[in-house]
């Protein structure tokens, strides 16, 4: 991390002289030029109490988590950005993790108080607010037995990805770097005038792509301040502006399903670009977003264990590949495995400069020969186009036959009037596991299971259609909501 620095520097600080450009949340604005100054006011404070080890941030969505993003890798620490819950649930493991120093706000301060009092973690906490920087000195502090992070490491990120148990992976600079400049090559960042930031800002695809990116362009960011109604999101965006907006599909489904496509004219045009990621996108929700918008979709694919970014699709190929994640980036290889009765796809490999270190502390992330096995099915087809068809780990054996509960699912929100669909196991005597659905339909709709059934059994195989089939017409019943 020694030329971190540096790297940052030519990357996108040498750049930042653009005072009208810069970060703005809620009420307030702040040029890069200033962003910039007060990262590195702040680097220098985390350097007279930490010179070199790992820095925790527990922040929300603000202009100084990104001040404090960059103060902490300026300074030559790397950075852990988790929220509270991961904090609380893991403090165990994080007591072993090198590093004194905490980085928060108020809010989530008051939060986390209890258990900084109980574990005794950090010697220094920095408490940020957009007048400066509180520093409280822990009086319950103490020391704990340390395992280093790798000596790259630059990031660490919280995962559930290829394992379904949250771990802490850690990621390498030149691969936050190299990540940084895949995305610069993307067509949708060509002339982009800003991004809006909804989701969380410690995902792992904001952290390592899509704000740094912006930062790097001089385009500005605008941070929403979390309230999901359609009207709060939308004043963010102009007609007349190349804007990005990186959203997962459920998250775009519940904003877009409050309104009509005649509400969004005006804010959702053709110059705004939604770039789709962090679960399957079905068939179905797509149509209803080309119904509901003029915006223009981008469908990703990515894992923390890759530094987020696998394939991105260029804005024209939903039309000519549309229900693909795109072409994968240059500095990843890709290999299907094939796997045991399944004939069409197999288990998505990868491997490459952008892979994960290790987990921490030390527990490896891929095989003897460098690939990533990441539990995605899928497969790639003759034109170079990336498919992901769902999760091993969601594969439902009936008679010795595999089943993708993905792909049921998928059949099932495609047919007009099924909002969600989900599809599980359940036991069967003779069979060993037998395929089961709830669907959550739309409330102007009158579908019945035999209509459901018809339509499946055009689209699946027998062995793949539902013996069991929940038909609900509300959140409650579904027994979900996001």
């Amino acid at each position: 991390r020694d030329n971190m620095y540096e790297k940052l520097t030519n990357l996108f600080l040498n750049n930042r002289n653009n005072v009208n450009h810069g970060i703005r949340y809620k009420q307030s604005e702040v040029s890069y030029p200033e962003l910039i100054t007060k990262a590195k006011l702040l680097a220098n404070k985390i350097k007279e109490v930490q010179t070199t080890g790992l820095v925790t941030m527990v922040m929300g969505n603000s202009t100084e988590y990104v001040v404090a993003y960059l103060g902490i890798l300026i300074s030559g620490n790397a950075v852990m950005s988790i929220n509270y819950y991961q904090l609380i649930r893991h403090i165990k493991t994080v007591c072993k993790m090198p590093g004194d120093l905490l980085i928060t706000d108020k809010t989530n301060f008051e939060k986390i108080k209890a258990v900084l009092n109980s574990s005794g973690k950090y010697a220094t906490i920095f408490i940020m607010d957009d007048t400066g920087v509180e520093v409280v000195n822990n009086a319950a502090f103490r020391q704990y037995p340390r395992s280093p992070v790798h000596a790259d490491a630059a990031l660490l990120l919280m995962t559930t990805g290829t394992t379904g148990t949250e771990k802490f992976v850690q990621i390498s600079e030149d691969s936050i770097l190299s990540n940084i400049e895949v995305i610069s090559r993307c067509d949708f960042s060509q002339n982009l005038e800003s991004e809006v930031i909804v989701l969380p800002m410690n995902s792992s695809f904001i952290q390592i792509c899509s704000m740094l990116e912006s930062i790097r362009l001089g385009c500005s960011i605008i941070i929403h301040d979390g309230d999901y109604r359609f009207e709060s999101i939308a004043r963010h965006f102009s007609p007349n502006s190349k804007q990005l907006l990186c959203i997962t599909p459920s998250l775009l489904y519940m904003i877009l399903s409050q309104i009509h496509r005649e509400d969004t004219m005006g804010y959702f045009s053709e110059n705004t670009i939604l770039v789709l990621g962090g679960e399957e996108c079905s068939a179905q929700k797509i149509h209803m977003f080309k119904q509901k918008t003029s915006a223009r979709l981008i469908i990703g694919y990515g894992l923390t264990e890759a530094s987020a970014l696998v394939s991105c699709m260029n804005m024209n190929d939903i039309n000519s590949h549309p229900s693909s994640v795109g072409r994968y980036s240059d500095n990843v290889q890709i290999r299907i495995l094939p796997i045991e009765n399944l004939t069409d796809y197999g288990e998505i490999l990868l491997r490459g400069e952008t892979i994960a270190l290790k987990y921490y502390p030390e527990e490896i992330v891929t095989d003897d020969e460098g690939w990533l096995r990441t539990g995605d099915l899928g497969y790639i087809d003759k034109d170079g186009y990336l498919y992901v068809k769902g999760r091993i780990k969601r594969i439902i054996i009936s008679s010795g036959r595999n089943i993708s509960a993905s792909l049921v699912e998928s059949a099932l929100q495609s047919i007009d009037g099924v909002a969600r669909a989900r599809v599980y196991a359940v036991q069967s005597d003779g069979a060993g596991e037998r395929v089961a659905a709830k669907i959550l339909v739309d409330k102007s709709s009158e579908i019945s299971v035999s209509i459901v059934l018809r339509y499946l059994r055009s689209t699946l195989e027998p062995h793949e259609i539902p013996s069991q089939i929940i038909v609900c017409d509300s959140e409650e019943e579904y027994g979900y909501k996001f």
